[in-house]
């Protein structure tokens, strides 16, 4: 297989969520009520509610964003925020986001197959790239299984 670099799409091209991948963000979003651990096939009702957040963006997809608390360790267990529950999501200035997109460079493909499938211990930032790679590429479904695959020492930065 030749090498392939992922899709570049110039930053103004690119939305603002987008370009947020990698780094912290206020989130708004709704909420229902929380559920009693100890009866988890027991139904809660009750009146959603707005939650306010500072948390780290993984990735943006069709369906809505994976955010996590924590960016490493065991703590770092990544939601899907659905769109629908989306109040506002703000971050750094997308010209700030756009300038620090046109200094990055673009990751080939082949090369983060083989650090996802073989990954090193001083690699650290592998799941994150494989993240990255993914937000230009979402249809790459190789490059998904193998991030699957990684170990989770290797998932966060």
């Amino acid at each position: 297989m030749g090498r392939r670099r992922e899709e570049y799409r110039r930053p103004q091209d690119r939305t603002l969520a987008d370009l947020m991948v990698g780094h912290r963000v206020l989130l708004q979003h709704m909420a229902g009520p929380e559920l009693d651990p100890a009866k988890p096939d027991e139904m809660v009702r009750g009146q959603p509610e707005a939650v306010t957040g500072a948390y780290w963006l993984h990735a943006v997809s069709h369906q809505g964003i994976e955010i996590s608390r924590e960016l490493s360790g065991d703590a770092a267990e990544i939601y899907l925020v659905p769109w629908g529950s989306i109040l506002m999501l703000n971050g750094l200035v997308r010209g700030e986001l756009e300038q620090e997109a046109q200094n990055a460079f673009a990751i080939d493909r082949q090369e983060l197959l083989e650090r996802l499938n073989d990954p090193q211990t001083e690699d650290r930032s592998v799941g994150l790239d494989a993240r990255r790679y993914l937000s230009f590429n979402p249809n790459d479904e190789e490059v998904r299984e193998a991030l699957g695959r990684l170990p989770s020492k290797y998932q966060f930065p």
